[in-house]
């Protein structure tokens, strides 16, 4: 691991170093325009947390965040990044959200070390690749969360799997949802059989409420805005 500015990291060049140096993280606007659909702000989820950035802010706007790391190296600077800031209100799992509890693959990109999950037979292109190990697995509805206001979606393209795995997370909260939805990414990094990860929160009785940035759109529940 390495610092990069003011955030731990774990021991890569280009993109990522940049990111943390200038603190150009890119979660941080649209987060901020998401929770302006929130009415309370008592749990929220972080699913992707990377090395801390949208949980450092999150940590701020609400009393409790919980957030899902799977890689190991990046899981303990997400950990640092939050002990040096002296935030309390935050629990980190070094685990991945899906459909299943169980083994899988996590693939790391080269340009910003972002993560994803996949059980594609066909493996990415080497060349995109820095690293791949077998991470531990978990469906949101092993939890059984309550009064869950917000949760934010951000796993580079496995967020289809992970809305399949929350059926019951969704009866039981209604939480503001701000998701990464990267069309021009899935077909090469997911089975062509993954759940519509958009199709699934409209059959949970969401509705887009607005695209915030290029490929981050909110989601609420309730009926559509009248045009």
């Amino acid at each position: 691991m390495q610092k990069n500015g003011n955030w731990w990291c774990v021991d890569t060049v280009g993109l990522a170093g940049d990111y943390m140096r200038l603190e150009n993280f890119s979660c941080i606007e649209p987060i901020k325009k998401a929770v302006t659909y929130c009415t309370q702000f008592r749990n929220a989820i972080d699913a992707g947390t990377w090395v801390g950035d949208s949980t450092v802010l999150m940590a701020s706007m609400f009393d409790r965040v919980i957030g899902f790391e799977p890689h190991p190296l990046v899981h303990v600077c997400c950990e640092k990044n939050l002990k040096e800031r002296d935030i309390t209100n935050v629990e980190v799992y070094n685990l991945a959200l899906s459909n299943e509890n169980k083994l899988m693959t996590l693939y790391n990109g080269k340009s910003t070390f972002s993560g994803w999950v996949s059980e594609k037979e066909e493996e990415p292109e080497l060349v995109k690749i820095h690293s791949s190990q077998q991470v531990q697995t978990i469906v949101l509805d092993s939890y059984h969360y309550e009064d869950i206001d917000f949760i934010k979606l951000d796993c580079d393209s496995h967020e289809g799997y992970i809305i399949a795995g929350a059926e019951q997370f969704f009866r039981n909260n209604s939480p503001v949802v701000l998701i990464e939805n990267k069309q021009r990414i899935l077909k090469d990094r997911q089975p062509d059989d993954m759940p519509n990860a958009i199709e699934l929160l409209e059959s949970y009785g969401y509705v887009l409420r607005e695209k915030v940035e290029k490929n981050d759109f909110v989601y609420t529940k309730g009926e559509a805005d009248a045009e």
